[in-house]
């Protein structure tokens, strides 16, 4: 189809915000593509419940307001941006560490083409 295009990630994938604990966090993962993608996020393999404290923005990141680390919060997870539509998908894969400050240790992406070229 003329003009569609599989989702890609734009922005810095390397800009990394640093907070302190209870500070706020943004996970990058904007995207671009026709038909727009879909984008789910996803904590150490389970689907993010959307909520006051964690937000998908309307560019796709993950606003995470008031870091916290508690009994049944990990200082190390796992999270997943996941962008379909119906060229493909692109996966943006972060690792943040809650502590004494908020960071992310390690970010990787990839991209799945549907169909041949």
């Amino acid at each position: 189809v003329h003009g569609c295009k599989p989702p890609i990630i734009d922005g810095d994938l390397h800009s990394n915000r640093i907070e302190p604990l209870g500070g706020n966090a943004i996970l990058n993962c904007e995207v671009r593509g026709d038909p727009l993608p879909t984008i789910q996020w996803s904590k150490n393999g389970l689907n993010i419940k959307i909520s006051k404290r964690i937000r998908q923005l309307d560019n796709g990141s993950l606003a995470i307001y008031g870091t916290v680390v508690g009994k049944h919060v990990r200082l190390r997870s796992e999270y997943e941006c996941v962008a379909r539509n119906m060229l493909g998908s692109v996966l943006v894969r972060v690792t943040l560490t809650v502590g004494g400050e908020l960071y992310i240790v390690g970010l990787s992406f990839s991209t799945i083409f549907f169909g041949s070229t």
